[in-house]
């Protein structure tokens, strides 16, 4: 782990009793498919979905992935998306860099950032698209819905008739995992962007999702 990162780990985890019992049910619906998973394909794949993948999906992924080799988890695959595409934001961003992740961005309208949670650990690329775009895998993952918008979104498209198409494996796929695994949802910091707070809500919206 990168030495800045390690210490806001290990800062964070001093405030793991404080996570709500009903949170840590949902999380143990994750943690039962990721052993489940690991154990029956020696692999686990968490994709996680908001409307417009530039915020907590993209930091739930990143969290995910470095949580899972900074405490031995092997096999988990972490993914995200959005019912639409935009950009990573930000403040989004700049939140990770001050946890102590080191990003690489190359700017331009929806840039492709390179992310490491380690001097020689491997890069996660993070860039805005949606949940069934062909970077994400289209069946046998489960879903972590982590707004409402989202998950409205996913049910309308799930609960009708669709042709076998990749797009519609992903979405029945998506929603069926969904069911199992329920929703994670953290606060929108889209409510705060046009206020001085913004980047103090990115940093409280960082450390949460590593907290859950």
């Amino acid at each position: 782990m990168h030495l800045a990162l390690e210490a806001y780990i290990k800062r964070s985890l001093s405030y793991i009793d404080e996570i709500p019992t009903s949170r840590a049910r949902l999380l143990e619906h994750i943690a039962g498919f990721v052993v489940a998973s690991t154990e029956g394909r020696h692999f686990a794949a968490l994709n996680f979905i908001c409307t417009h993948n530039s915020r907590r999906s993209q930091m739930a992924q990143v969290w995910a992935t470095a949580a899972a080799a900074r405490f031995g988890v092997h096999g988990v695959q972490s993914f995200s998306g959005g019912t639409e595409a935009t950009a990573f934001n930000p403040r989004a961003v700049a939140a990770l860099q001050r946890a102590g992740f080191e990003v690489d961005g190359p700017g331009g309208d929806n840039p492709h950032y390179r992310v490491t949670y380690a001097e020689c650990g491997p890069i996660i690329e993070c860039f805005s698209k949606m949940f069934d775009d062909p970077a994400n895998p289209s069946e046998g993952f489960a879903a972590v819905m982590t707004c409402s918008e989202a998950d409205a979104h996913m049910f309308r498209r799930c609960s009708r008739p669709c042709p076998p198409a990749r797009s519609c494996r992903a979405q029945r796929s998506a929603y069926l995992s969904h069911t199992r695994i329920r929703r994670l949802r953290t606060v929108d910091p889209r409510r705060y962007r046009y206020t001085t707070n913004a980047a103090a809500r990115s940093r409280l919206r960082c450390s949460t999702c590593f907290r859950a």
